[in-house]
């Protein structure tokens, strides 16, 4: 039994690949400095918009609950870009070793 192999031109024997369009204009996936980069960009960004949100969220008994989440979702960027801080630095030393 012969197998007919995909090729990167889009072609499998002499049919055209249907997703070849689909595919060529995906954008390439990031590498991981790249992906931690991006993120060390909005987290800052993403977390003054919840300390905003909390400074303007009444601190009544009825309020209590969304501030608790708010104030969660804020501890939790702050360590989400705690280790995305580490993981860059680990990334860098590892590329200046010889």
């Amino acid at each position: 039994m012969r197998r007919e192999s995909t090729s990167v031109g889009g072609h499998a024997g002499s049919a055209t690949c249907p997703y070849c369009a689909i595919i060529s204009s995906m954008p390439r996936p990031l590498n991981e400095r790249q992906s931690l980069e991006q993120e060390l960009a909005e987290l800052p960004v993403q977390i003054a918009v919840y300390l905003r949100e909390l400074t303007e969220t009444p601190e009544g008994i009825e309020h209590r609950a969304g501030r608790e989440w708010v104030a969660w979702q804020v501890r939790n960027l702050e360590k989400r870009l705690a280790d995305v801080r580490k993981r860059l630095a680990a990334i860098n030393d590892a590329s200046r070793a010889p």
